[in-house]
């Protein structure tokens, strides 16, 4: 038999666990072993898989990857042995893709005791491939068995941070006049009163110049506050470039690791948006013609250039299910034609 346990809490339209909202009732518990597993399954949206524009999206499935950073759930073990027990996250079904990672476990041990215990699993402590997080983005069901022995579970929740949580709309902006603004948020997850300091660490050679809106903070439990970030953009700075500033939220409390948040702030690019224009390329068509440097480079483009053979037709459906001109593993070599195109007005 497998236990089912509906955790339910309506965020922006998608249904999703979070904080004392998603708590079973303190009286509820679910055994678990290796015959009765649990299983938490997210509540059924009218939609199920959908686009939003060039996004997918899934209105039956938690978003395990941006919003969560542990599950969260209380365990007892009765007998006189350790429980050794496996957290799976399971993605949604139907979604129609190959490539994409269909779940992935974590382990947890509750030793022998007749108390409650606390246990937390961080997300980053299942075993998918730090290249395939995206899958934590659809997650459907959540399934907690086990090796041997029995343990009971109740209170499951999903954890938001450590400590502090913090969040930002914009992490990225093109300065306007000069100036880049980022509004970011910082709530205290905690069932104590926090006192924060907020700081931009310098490395001492920045060409921009940030400041915060506060400095200090002091955030009852469960409360947030909103914090400005403003970065300076020197005229003098060539367009693209760009700085990535770190903002460090640091508690009173011990063993608090300091929360960051980066943002990165570029000098506008005028448009058009070009590589170069005909004057560059003739540019570097002379350097090629006088400088042996030059001449080494042409030859590696040529290399990469000559070693692709284009498609037959151009034209090519991505996982997204959009049209794309070429498959994204040959953009260097498509670039590298284009480039060399460029330089030797050959079409070969």
């Amino acid at each position: 038999m497998v236990k089912k346990l509906c955790l339910a809490f309506l965020l922006g339209g998608v249904c999703f666990a979070a904080g004392n909202a998603a708590e079973l009732k303190r009286n509820d518990s679910a055994a678990v072993s290796l015959r009765e597993p649990a299983t938490l399954t997210a509540p059924k949206g009218p939609r199920g898989w959908y686009w939003h524009g060039l996004v997918q999206k899934h209105d039956s499935a938690w978003n395990l990857r941006d919003d969560v950073y542990a599950l969260g759930f209380e365990a007892r073990n009765t007998g006189k042995t350790p429980f050794n027990g496996t957290a799976t996250l399971s993605l949604a079904e139907g979604q129609g893709r190959r490539d994409r990672l269909e779940r992935s476990s974590a382990s947890f041990r509750i030793p022998p005791s007749g108390k409650w215990q606390e246990v937390e699993l961080p997300i980053a402590s299942f075993d998918y491939a730090r290249g395939e997080e995206y899958f934590l983005k659809f997650i459907s069901r959540i399934t907690l068995s086990g090796t041997g022995g029995e343990t009971e579970v109740r209170n499951f929740r999903f954890v938001e941070a450590p400590l502090v949580k913090v969040t930002a709309p914009v992490r990225s902006k093109a300065a306007e006049n000069g100036v880049a603004e980022y509004e970011f948020t910082v709530k205290n997850v905690t069932p104590h009163p926090q006192n924060l300091r907020l700081t931009i660490p310098k490395r001492g050679w920045e060409g921009m110049i940030s400041r915060l809106s506060h400095d200090m903070l002091e955030l009852d439990p469960g409360k947030s506050a909103s914090v400005k970030l403003s970065v300076k953009v020197p005229a003098k700075l060539p367009s693209g470039a760009h700085e990535a500033t770190t903002v460090k939220i640091a508690s009173a409390s011990p063993g608090f690791a300091p929360a960051t948040l980066e943002f990165i702030t570029v000098q506008r690019v005028p448009s058009p948006f070009l590589l170069r224009d005909a004057a560059g390329w003739r540019e570097v068509a002379e350097n090629v013609r006088k400088y042996d440097w030059a001449k080494r480079e042409f030859e590696k483009l040529k290399k990469l250039a000559d070693s692709w053979t284009p498609p037959a037709k151009s034209g090519v459906m991505s996982d997204q299910g959009t049209m794309g001109v070429v498959r994204t593993r040959y953009e260097e070599k498509f670039r590298a034609c284009l480039m060399l195109y460029q330089l030797t007005g050959k079409e070969e």
